[in-house]
């Protein structure tokens, strides 16, 4: 209800404190608006059974103008993806044993759809990187034997014993903050935890948008290896201005920042009409609004 009855020029404090966010909420045509926090922290409902069209995401942001959103924190509920090292493994059976860190449990309703190895640096080293959903097995101890589909003879001939895995439950879940067709966005003292996916999604035809201390990080004493399973900022549509002020991003699934148009297939040319018919490019689906 506050989201519906907000007004242009309007600032909303969160006190401080922690909010359940279970679904997304959508702030739409709205002018001269600031969100802002006092110690506030967003907590996005997530379980390891979500498909990607199941997570919730938090805000859209449609047709807004000099939007301004400061100083919160968000994360999720439940870790959107976990850690362990591999125990054993079986390169003519294409499998592996992979044991959780730190009381870290598979229920065996985890939907695992990634998995990365790292160096003891905590940096990718890709002897094992797979973006298909693969079946496990749970043991009597708590271990899982992982059943690799994407060429498992060569990924387990470089992954070593002892290696640390990190396990990605979703890789493009919903983004927290999404924008369509906004005009003059900032986002200052945003702090990310946590994300099933992207953590911003900017859609056409959006125009000058400011990050200053945009960051995506672990919490203390995480044992986790990725902060957002996905890009931290992700730039579909822009025009204008984009700059980022003592910005910081680590442990991220894929690119810090993702800048790219929206590409088009034609599908068929009525040269009598003048009229050109497309679809997009990528999702070979209807083209967003105002493409």
């Amino acid at each position: 209800k506050l989201f519906l009855d907000i007004e242009d020029d309007s600032m909303i404090v969160f006190e401080q404190g922690t909010y359940q966010m279970d679904c997304q909420f959508l702030i739409e045509n709205k002018k001269n608006l600031t969100l802002c926090g006092d110690k506030t922290k967003f907590v996005s409902h997530y379980d390891t059974q979500m498909k990607v069209a199941d997570t919730p995401g938090m805000f859209l942001f449609r047709g807004c103008e000099n939007l301004t959103i400061c100083d919160i924190e968000v994360t999720t509920d439940n870790p959107t993806n976990t850690t362990g090292r591999v125990i054993s493994k079986d390169i003519e059976g294409g499998t592996y044993v992979f044991r959780p860190l730190c009381n870290a449990s598979i229920t065996g309703q985890e939907r695992i759809m990634a998995q990365n190895s790292f160096d003891e640096e905590l940096t990718p080293d890709y002897h094992l990187f797979c973006y298909e959903k693969n079946l496990y097995d749970i043991l009597e101890n708590g271990d899982i034997r992982i059943h690799l589909t994407e060429e498992p003879q060569e990924q387990l001939k470089r992954l070593e014993v002892g290696q640390l895995v990190s396990l990605r439950y979703i890789v493009y879940g919903k983004e927290f903050f999404i924008f369509e067709n906004c005009d003059n966005v900032k986002m200052k003292g945003v702090t990310v935890y946590s994300s099933p996916g992207p953590t911003v999604r900017v859609l056409p035809r959006c125009s000058d948008f400011m990050f200053e201390r945009f960051i995506v990080k672990l919490p203390e004493g995480s044992n986790r290896l990725f902060a957002a399973n996905a890009d931290g900022i992700h730039i579909k549509g822009l025009t204008g201005k984009l700059i980022l002020k003592d910005c910081y991003f680590e442990h991220l699934g894929d690119d810090a920042l993702n800048i790219h148009s929206r590409a088009a297939m034609v599908t068929k040319v009525d040269s009598g009409n003048k009229v050109i018919s497309c679809v997009s490019g990528w999702e070979r689906d209807l083209l967003y609004l105002n493409w």
